[in-house]
């Protein structure tokens, strides 16, 4: 089993850790990041909508209990 592994994982790993932590998700996978700010903003435009959507409802309702 002797020399299956390297000796050096664990500083490899810390290595990766500390490059990744220098830099953004954008710039180490920007296409990820692109399909997340995407699907975000998609769901805070759903979000604004339904806000609205909850507020007219409520107008109409509190206008029929008056």
């Amino acid at each position: 089993m002797a020399g299956l592994y390297k000796s050096s994982v664990g500083s490899d790993a810390s290595q990766l850790k500390n490059n990744l932590s220098e830099t953004s998700v954008e710039t180490v996978l920007p296409t990820y990041y692109a399909k997340r700010v995407k699907f975000y903003n998609n769901l805070v435009s759903k979000a604004d909508e339904l806000s609205k959507l909850s507020g007219k409802v409520d107008n109409l309702y509190n206008s029929m209990v008056s």
